[in-house]
This record gives structure tokens, C-alpha cells and sequence, in this order.
């Protein structure tokens, strides 16, 4: 989904899930848009075998983050906020950075 697309999207389902809206079911969830670099995964790989796979975005890292912002509510981005994620330049980890 392009950046535009998905901003759009966060922001219809916060609505959805803050009580402004018609879903009170989902009332009370957060929604992410998570906005990273390619991600290094098997069918990337195959798919772009000449590419550097050092700059792609490792899958764990994305999971950690999130599994940090379910851990400690505090450090979580509010809900409809888009973060974009890049790859450290060491290899080791990822930079989440909030977009809006």
C-alpha cells in the first residue's frame, strides 16, 4: 500500500477504534501503519538475488518493536500514527521513526 494510501487507512481505522466511530467493538485497539524498508524475507531474496541485503528491513526487528510498544503501552506511537522503519547501518537492529 503506498505511504499516502496507508496514512489514509490509519486514520479511518483510529477513528473506527477511539469511539468515533461505528465499530464499538473495536474500541480500545491501536492501529500502527508500519512503513519499512524492503523486508529481507526468503521470496525477497530470490526475487532480488543481486540486491544488498544489508540495507533491507530484518523481520525481527519489526516484531521486537512491537513486542516492546505490547510490553510497555508508554512507548507505543498513538493510534493512526505511521512510523517509518530503516535497517542500522551496523546491521544490528532497526530505526523506527514517527512520520506524523
Amino acid at each position: 500500500v503506498a505511504t499516502k494510501s496507508a496514512r489514509q487507512l490509519a486514520r479511518r481505522l483510529r477513528r473506527e477504534t477511539t469511539g468515533s466511530g461505528n465499530s464499538s467493538y473495536l474500541n480500545g485497539l491501536s492501529v500502527i501503519g508500519i512503513l519499512p524498508t524492503t523486508i529481507d524475507t526468503p521470496m525477497n531474496r530470490e526475487a532480488m538475488p543481486q540486491a544488498d541485503f544489508s540495507q533491507w528491513t530484518k523481520s525481527i526487528d519489526i516484531s521486537k518493536e512491537i513486542g516492546t510498544w505490547i510490553q510497555q503501552p508508554a512507548l507505543r506511537p498513538h493510534s493512526g500514527s505511521l512510523v517509518k522503519v530503516f535497517p542500522n547501518a551496523n546491521g544490528k537492529g532497526a530505526t523506527f521513526q514517527l512520520v506524523r
